[in-house]
């Protein structure tokens, strides 16, 4: 005798409404990993900028043996965490409800490289480049294995720290870097992180304004990120005058539209880019002014 198979669903409203519930716990499941994800992106970026602010700005070819434990755990994370978004989440049909939550963490991703990269080669990353160390970075974690490509780490590290030595020599773009389109980090996305950069820049400016050998009234250093801090604004400014439609930055994607609104992150972030050029500014002036008199540091 053979017994009738239990039906999937013991009636019509469970067989309408249970698949709903179902896909419904799948994507908060998707949507409390990418936020656990984009959280450890943030922090171990953070991370990386605190690293980065122990740098010499006279040697930034010299990195002590304990920065170089640090920047290899950081990274470490991060390319887990930004690999685990690539391969696992940003081809999901709902991946476009998270980007959001990725911008926000991208956006001190890229200061973090950003910063890095301008205290060891002095400019401003392009954004080719950072795609790259983005790709570098994805393509280090193995999600089968679950292990560290330490070479491409590495290397990775390498083409934001000059002073970081890599094991093993790699050519200037891993072949396979190019077949993996990190399509989630858009020119948007690089564009706010810089604005972020500002702040960054003013701080190490201001600590560094005075040359460790006082031979002269303002460092070097100082007066660079003034100068690169003002081409920075005057690049924004000119943004600004030739698309005076752009509302702002929301998510990567730019805002365009007649109205008056300004989306308030994009504004804020503008301001705080003018209000540490006018620091920098303030700061190295008065330095001058005032000579060799004792420079006693501003808290910003």
């Amino acid at each position: 005798m053979t017994s009738t198979p239990k039906p999937e669903y013991e009636s019509p409203t469970q067989k309408l409404f249970f698949p709903a519930r179902k896909l419904l716990i799948s994507q908060q499941n998707e949507r409390e990993a990418i936020i656990r994800l984009s959280r450890d992106v943030t922090s171990f970026s953070k991370k990386v900028i605190f690293s980065a602010h122990r740098t010499l700005p006279s040697l930034p070819q010299s990195i002590s043996n304990q920065l170089v434990v640090e920047l290899i755990a950081n990274f470490k994370v991060l390319a887990k965490a930004l690999s685990l978004i690539h391969f696992q989440y940003s081809h999901k049909p709902n991946f476009v409800n998270y980007k959001p939550t990725i911008s926000n963490a991208l956006e001190e991703f890229i200061e973090a490289v950003t910063f890095g990269h301008y205290l060891s080669y002095r400019k401003i990353m392009r954004f080719l480049e950072l795609l790259e160390v983005l790709r570098l970075l994805v393509v280090s974690y193995d999600d089968l294995t679950q292990e560290i490509n330490d070479a491409r780490l590495h290397y990775a590290i390498q083409k934001v720290f000059i002073g970081f030595n890599a094991e093993g020599v790699l050519p200037s773009v891993a072949p396979e870097t190019l077949l993996v389109d990190v399509f989630w980090c858009s020119m948007g996305d690089y564009i706010m992180g810089l604005l972020d950069l500002s702040g960054e820049m003013m701080r190490y400016a201001t600590v560094h304004v005075k040359p460790a050998n006082d031979e002269a009234e303002v460092s070097s250093t100082s007066l660079q990120i003034f100068r690169d801090l003002q081409e920075l604004k005057a690049a924004f400014d000119v943004l600004a005058l030739n698309n005076k439609t752009l509302n702002g930055i929301k998510s990567g994607q730019f805002m365009f539209s007649s109205k008056a609104y300004v989306n308030s992150s994009w504004g804020k972030k503008i301001q705080v880019l003018a209000q540490n050029y006018l620091k920098v500014e303030d700061l190295i002036c008065g330095v001058c002014i005032r000579g060799n008199e004792n420079y006693v540091e501003e808290e910003f």
